[in-house]
């Protein structure tokens, strides 16, 4: 009968441990395939697309490097009285199948052979973004047409509309009233964004129309950086923008501004990292990053800001709409 017992002990002691090895191998998988693992961001030029993207080659080769890949969107310049958002937001769903595509002429297909052996991309949970009245798309195309692959959203100095003296209503963002559906986001913007660049020219992110109108719309967690300093345009490549830093109020300092583009950079990795690779913002460092608890200063002076609709441990990657939210105008 002790021999039995202690035979019955033995077996359940080697199956908790076998247990426990199995537990540890999977999580020591887990942890190998997410570091493995790039995220993507599909990034919309401002001017609603205008603008060059190869103007913002500093900022988004700052993310490549830190281990993302980014899809820049841009479009030919169009003389027109008024811009249709909607039509340029239903464009980039061609954009978003490209993504996701499995397909010989897919993004992951087509980027292999210039990865390192082992490295995927994570092309179901797409970070979407975009700099000025390029959100403005890109919001359009959640408002308007769902989520789609969309897991979370990069706003850089957003702006609503497409006049900033306000005569042309065309807007995404109906205060008081809150977006029609449910996504993590980060929030980075300048403090000149609402100064004026001179008494000729208006503000390039007039107060009423950009960053705290979405800010304040958002449904779901948000992380706000203000860049005190910095301009508008100061994440535009240093060598060239010049007429768009007289035309926007600027930093008009080299150092600031590629140590700005690099602040940008590290958060935007952050976030989409933590969002849709590690799947824990606060394990993987970025609510401490993005909240200005990460012991150490960033390049430039930034004021932080969250509204975090749950403990940060519980964000999860993903989009929802929200019943009975939908509004189009």
């Amino acid at each position: 009968s002790q021999k039995s017992q202690k035979s019955q002990k033995s077996q359940k002691s080697q199956k908790s441990q076998k247990s426990q090895k199995n537990e540890d191998g999977a999580q020591t998988q887990r942890a190998a395939e997410e570091k493995l693992t790039m995220p993507v961001l599909l990034f919309v030029s401002g001017f609603g697309g205008e603008y060059a993207i190869s103007s913002y080659s500093s900022v988004l080769s700052e993310m490549a490097a830190h281990g993302m890949v980014v899809v820049g969107v841009d479009r030919k310049f169009k003389l027109s009285a008024s811009v249709n958002y909607t039509e340029l937001a239903e464009s980039l769903d061609g954009v978003l199948a490209f993504i996701a595509s499995g397909a010989d002429t897919g993004l992951a297909p087509r980027l292999a052979p210039m990865l390192p052996p082992g490295v995927r991309l994570n092309t179901s949970a797409v970070v979407l973004g975009g700099h000025s009245a390029g959100n403005h798309v890109a919001i359009r195309r959640l408002v308007s047409f769902g989520c789609g692959p969309v897991a979370g959203v990069l706003m850089i100095d957003p702006v609503d509309g497409e006049d900033p003296y306000g005569f042309v209503k065309v807007y995404v963002i109906h205060p008081p009233a809150p977006v029609n559906f449910v996504v993590p986001a980060l929030h980075i913007e300048t403090g000149l964004d609402p100064k004026k660049a001179s008494l000729l020219t208006p503000p390039c992110a007039p107060a009423n129309m950009s960053n705290e109108r979405f800010f304040n719309a958002w449904r779901g967690p948000i992380y706000q950086m203000n860049a005190t300093n910095m301009g508008h345009m100061d994440l535009a490549n240093v060598k060239g923008g010049g007429l768009e830093r007289l035309v926007c109020a600027s930093k008009k300092n080299e150092t600031a501004m590629r140590l700005y583009q690099q602040t940008i950079a590290a958060a935007s990795f952050a976030f989409a990292k933590g969002l849709v690779v590690d799947n824990n913002m606060v394990l993987s460092g970025a609510d401490a990053l993005l909240s200005g608890k990460a012991g150490t200063a960033a390049p430039v002076s930034v004021l932080y800001k969250q509204k975090l609709t749950m403990p940060p441990q519980d964000i999860r990657a993903g989009c929802k709409g929200v019943p009975g939210g939908r509004w189009l105008s």
